[in-house]
């Protein structure tokens, strides 16, 4: 089966994920990408430069048997633009969404842009979450979002979208798991985006409440913008740090996860938490707040020390519990890893994805 891959926004979990997916599928992939910047410019004018594209390529005896998009995309725009496609059975991956992900302090949340993935979702044939928690979010929202029109609520929206709603989680690759000495520091990572919506004030104050010895890494995208408290911690723990900031090639992001025992997310918004899942593969011990995406992705059933209540106490203290272990703390890093790869390795994930294609 031949697949019309479609991806406004080609860089991190995007392009990690729909480079995955082609590599280890059954079926032949065709991707066309633009660059990932200027999201907003890319959701109004990929729809067209895409049809073009697409027109120019059928041109030239290209054909489909599916088509597979991102949220980034305005399906039915692009679909208006290129109706010789409309026909094809069509898939949409919601990373995250415009409707219910964080804005920030002061700004006034634009629907425009959560209209288009609307609009998507009620136009492709599958729609798929990356966690049953941004499903739920995503429908949510649209719920809100609706009551604030001034008439035709397009009341069913929901319902529709949530029949032919599946979840399918971000995969990740498989790669060696390091080897530790049980008697050495213990590492504490945080890598996520340096905004306010990672909290990372939490996790700072957290650290400054540790009475036992540590060594740090903190890791993620800055921006212009980034919260001071980071410029703030990077003085206040010097004498602890391994790793500071973007680290630029996968290799040096992987080297990092290697080192590392233990890994910490404080954050107050995430669909489903790649870089936790793959610093676990990697073999650290998690702490994540018991809400978001963390109690499905991790499952909190079977792993409930994993989780603290999201107050700083608690965060502090399965900190200080996890610093003072040391022979069974590798042990039981292991069995994790275990559970993690066999759910999200990209070897089970990538049946499962061709699976859910041919039903369409």
């Amino acid at each position: 089966m031949k697949i019309l891959a479609l991806e406004p926004y080609y860089g991190g979990s995007h392009k990690a994920f729909i480079d995955a997916c082609s590599t280890h599928s059954e079926h032949q992939w065709d991707i066309i990408h633009a660059p990932p910047n200027k999201w907003k410019w890319r959701m109004h004018h990929c729809p067209i430069t895409f049809a073009n594209e697409i027109n120019h390529r059928i041109e030239q005896g290209a054909s489909w048997d599916r088509l597979f998009c991102s949220d980034m995309l305005d399906l039915p725009t692009l679909l208006g633009f290129c109706p010789v496609i409309a026909s094809l059975p069509s898939v949409v991956y919601f990373h995250e969404n415009q409707l219910s992900y964080p804005i920030r302090d002061g700004e006034k949340r634009d629907l425009n842009y959560g209209f288009m993935n609307m609009k998507t979702a009620l136009c492709a044939g599958q729609v798929w979450f990356n966690s049953d928690y941004h499903r739920k979010e995503f429908l949510r929202a649209i719920d809100k979002s609706l009551k604030l029109m001034p008439d035709k609520k397009l009341c069913g929206t929901r319902d529709a979208i949530e029949k032919k709603s599946h979840i399918v989680p971000q995969g990740i690759d498989s790669f060696n798991v390091k080897k530790r000495d049980a008697n050495t520091v213990h590492h504490i990572l945080w890598a996520a985006r340096w905004e306010y919506d990672k909290n990372p004030a939490l996790f700072f104050d957290a650290l400054s409440k540790l009475s036992s010895d540590f060594k740090l890494s903190v890791i993620g995208e800055s921006f212009r913008n980034s919260p001071p408290v980071f410029k703030e911690a990077e003085e206040r723990f010097k004498d602890k740090i391994i790793h500071w900031g973007y680290q630029e090639s996968r290799e040096q992001y992987l080297q990092v996860l290697h080192e590392a025992d233990i890994v910490v997310s404080t954050a107050d918004h995430e669909f489903f938490g790649i870089s936790v899942i793959e610093a676990l593969h990697a073999g650290c011990f998690p702490v994540v707040p018991e809400a978001l995406a963390y109690p499905e992705v991790i499952d909190i059933k079977n792993n409930p020390n994993y989780f603290y209540d999201g107050s700083l106490e608690d965060l502090s203290a399965k900190l200080e519990a996890l610093l003072r272990k040391q022979n069974e703390f590798s042990h039981e890093q292991r069995l994790l890893r275990n559970q993690v790869s066999a759910k999200y390795s990209w070897e089970a994930l990538g049946p499962v994805i061709d699976g859910k294609l041919n039903e369409n």
